[in-house]
């Protein structure tokens, strides 16, 4: 009686552990790209964003803030912050945010896109966030910001 409740046991945790590898950490419907397991170039475990995500106006990124950093229930992270517009035009920005570990080394995890159409003279609030495996000690930094286009008011 006591191996088959033993064999029973190891038969539920392999159940549970292939159940547990097969899920996906992504959320459907979020803004930001899938992540691409089998890329060459990576974060840790995650690919490195896009060239073009990466590509930055300095300007650009001294007017965007990060004014809050929180985990996000069932693993991932969210950023939250504000974007000015410092030109003469309304535009389009392309923020790109890291998740970085906070172990003095600043290493990035992971990261997540966000797009936000900004008027002329204005701040306007923005959010980005990905789901994904990692400590929920992370802290988010703008890594890049770049005008995707003017808009036309």
């Amino acid at each position: 009686m006591k191996n088959r409740q033993i064999a029973m046991l190891l038969a539920a945790g392999a159940i549970a552990l292939a159940a547990s590898t097969a899920c996906s950490s992504s959320k459907p419907g979020k803004a930001t790209p899938a992540l691409n397991p089998s890329a060459a170039v990576s974060l840790g475990q995650y690919p490195l964003p896009p060239a073009a995500d990466l590509s930055s106006n300095p300007t650009l990124v001294k007017a965007v803030t990060i004014t809050k950093c929180t985990p996000l229930v069932g693993g991932g992270h969210r950023a939250i912050g504000v974007a000015k517009n410092v030109g003469a035009k309304p535009v389009r920005l392309k923020i790109t945010v890291y998740f970085n570990r906070t172990n003095g080394a600043n290493s990035p995890v992971n990261w997540a896109v966000t797009e936000v159409s900004v008027p002329q003279g204005r701040s306007v609030p923005w959010v980005t966030e990905k789901a994904f495996r990692a400590s929920t000690n992370l802290v988010c930094a703008v890594k890049a910001v770049r005008a995707v286009t003017e808009v036309s008011e």
